[in-house]
C-alpha cells in the first residue's frame, strides 16, 4: 500500500511551504515507495492572515519538489489561475481545481433560506450572515451568466463545471459528492466543454 499524493493543505507562508521536517519525511516515504507524489495547495489569505495563493503556489512551483498543486479557479477567480498553470505547465507539475462554482455557496444557502422560510421556520443568523457574504458572487457573476444565458442552479453548476473543463491545462476537478446524483451528474460532464449555445 501507497499514498499516491500527499497534499500540503494551506499553508500560510512560503516558510511553511518549504518546511524541512515536511520534506524530509515526504523523501523518506518516497524513498520507501510509500508515497509517490507531493502537492501544495492554496485558498490564499483568509482575513487578511496568511500569503496569497498566487504566492504561495508560485513558491511551489519554484522550489521544484512538488508535484502537483490544488488551485482556486472559476469563471469569476482567473487570472491569478491562468498565470499558474504556465508556470506549472514548464515545470511539469500537475494541476487540480478546487471552488470550480463560485457562486455555489450563494445558490444552496439561498436555497435553504427559501426552503426554511416557507415552513415558517426561523433563519439562523449564521445563514442570513451566510447570504448576505456570498451575495457578491452572485453580482461578480452577472456577466459570464447573461452570456451563456444561466439562469437556475442546475445549469449554472454544469455550467462552472464545463468553464474548467475547457482549459487544457487544467489536469483535474475536486467536486464535492454528496449522493449517487452527484456522481451521475459529474461523470455525464467529463470531458464536456462550455458551449454559449
Amino acid at each position: 500500500p501507497y499514498i499516491d499524493c500527499l497534499l500540503l493543505h494551506g499553508p500560510s507562508s512560503v516558510d511553511v511551504l518549504k518546511n524541512p521536517a515536511f520534506h524530509e519525511a515526504t523523501d523518506q516515504l518516497k524513498k520507501e515507495k510509500k508515497l509517490r507524489f507531493i502537492g501544495a495547495s492554496s485558498h490564499g489569505s483568509r482575513g487578511g492572515r496568511g500569503a496569497d495563493m498566487e504566492d504561495i503556489l508560485m513558491a511551489a512551483i519554484e522550489d521544484g519538489r512538488f508535484d502537483v498543486l490544488l488551485i482556486v479557479y472559476n469563471f469569476i477567480q482567473k487570472e491569478k489561475g491562468e498565470r499558474l498553470f504556465a508556470a506549472a505547465k514548464k515545470k511539469n507539475i500537475g494541476v487540480t481545481i478546487m471552488k470550480s462554482n463560485p457562486v455555489g455557496r450563494y445558490l444552496s444557502t439561498k436555497e435553504r433560506v427559501e426552503k426554511l422560510k416557507a415552513e415558517g421556520k426561523q433563519i439562523s443568523e449564521r445563514d442570513k450572515r451566510s447570504l448576505e457574504r456570498y451575495k457578491g458572487s452572485m453580482d461578480d457573476a452577472k456577466d459570464f451568466l447573461k452570456k451563456n444565458n444561466l439562469e437556475n442552479p442546475a445549469d449554472i453548476k454544469k455550467a462552472a463545471v464545463k468553464f474548467v473543463l475547457n482549459n487544457p491545462d487544467i489536469h483535474s476537478l475536486s467536486l464535492a459528492f454528496r449522493s449517487f446524483d452527484d456522481v451521475e451528474h459529474y461523470l455525464s460532464l467529463s470531458g464536456k466543454k462550455l458551449d454559449p449555445k
